[in-house]
């Protein structure tokens, strides 16, 4: 098999190449206030470009700069919207504008191309049942009992019922939980302090009496070290407050494992999120909890919603409404 022959770079290519990193990385600049949230987006615009080429390109060797009106954007979404979910191609469609955005910011585009090519219509996608699981308050106990009693030594049991606790009593993100450092905790007020969010506005995140509980006795055994709350732990059960943060990664593997364990397949962290939303749903209006878990829209929260259809019926029920018939 002959090798490819070698293309002799241009001055003016190199230029373009060089304009096309600058784009890059002020794309992913407007997402630096959270991790999460800028790998969600470079996602999407892999998405978009690996797509698109069949594979041929990838965000970072894609000519963005040839997107110059809404035809070939709305060409370029549509592969994604064909194949996805509406709310994973909604997300795409954001990406490709503020891709196109900052290519005009650095030179690629003029004006009246990024303006052209941001005429698409974003319209369509894969409509999917929503995603996660109603979780009960009787579903919850179990899971939270059987991690307390349940397998490993005794101080990753305190750990891991803490991290369950915390997650099902403040609605607060895996991420943002993993974030929580032992300044940030207040538990003679019942909350902790989120500096890392997904919107990257700092907020309080409000714990059940039975989260606080199970914090303190996680302290404990943590110790009062300055650090990350949750931490790893040694094959011995020592907090390794040295190796920093337990990952995000790892708290997701622990609430799943440990529903698992309690007989709950297919659980996620983010299920502990919905479970906050839809029991407080139950007492509460929609524009209180949409502050409790950190929403800026009420309709955010309202998607959250897992009851089933038959508290919807029961709803229903309880209008008082006069019988003609018998």
């Amino acid at each position: 098999m002959s090798a490819a022959p070698l293309h002799t770079v241009t001055a003016e290519e190199a230029e373009v190449l060089e304009l096309r990193s600058q784009a890059l990385a002020a794309f992913k600049a407007r997402y630096r206030h959270n991790p999460e949230s800028q790998r969600a987006m470079v996602g999407a615009l892999r998405r978009l470009a690996t797509g698109f080429t069949d594979g041929t390109c990838n965000e970072r060797t894609f000519p963005w700069e040839l997107v110059v009106d809404a035809d070939l954007s709305e060409q370029m979404w549509g592969t994604v919207a064909e194949r996805y979910a509406a709310k994973t191609a909604t997300k795409d469609a954001s990406a490709l504008r503020v891709m196109l955005d900052c290519c005009r910011r650095v030179g690629l585009l003029t004006y009246d191309e990024y303006r052209s090519a941001t005429a698409f219509e974003a319209k369509g996608g894969q409509q999917r049942p929503p995603a996660g699981r109603f979780l009960s308050e009787a579903d919850i106990e179990g899971i939270v009992r059987t991690a307390a009693s349940g397998s490993g030594g005794d101080v990753t049991r305190l750990r891991d019922t803490a991290l369950l606790l915390a997650g099902a009593s403040s609605g607060a993100r895996a991420h943002e939980i993993t974030g929580v450092r032992l300044h940030d905790i207040h538990l003679d007020q019942a909350r902790i302090w989120l500096e890392r969010t997904k919107s990257g506005r700092q907020r309080n995140a409000w714990l059940h009496p039975a989260a606080v509980q199970a914090l303190r006795a996680w302290l404990e055994v943590r110790g009062s070290q300055p650090g990350f709350l949750f931490v790893p732990l040694s094959r011995t059960g020592r907090p390794l407050l040295e190796h920093g943060a337990l990952s995000t990664h790892q708290a997701r593997k622990i609430i799943r494992a440990r529903a698992l364990e309690a007989g709950y397949d297919g659980v996620g962290a983010h299920d502990l999120r919905r479970f906050v939303i839809s029991t407080l749903l139950e007492t509460t209006d929609l524009a209180l909890v949409a502050k409790v878990v950190g929403h800026t829209n009420p309709a955010t929260t309202a998607s959250y919603d897992r009851r089933p259809l038959a508290r919807q019926r029961a709803a229903v029920e309880t209008l008082v409404l006069p019988r003609l018939y018998g």
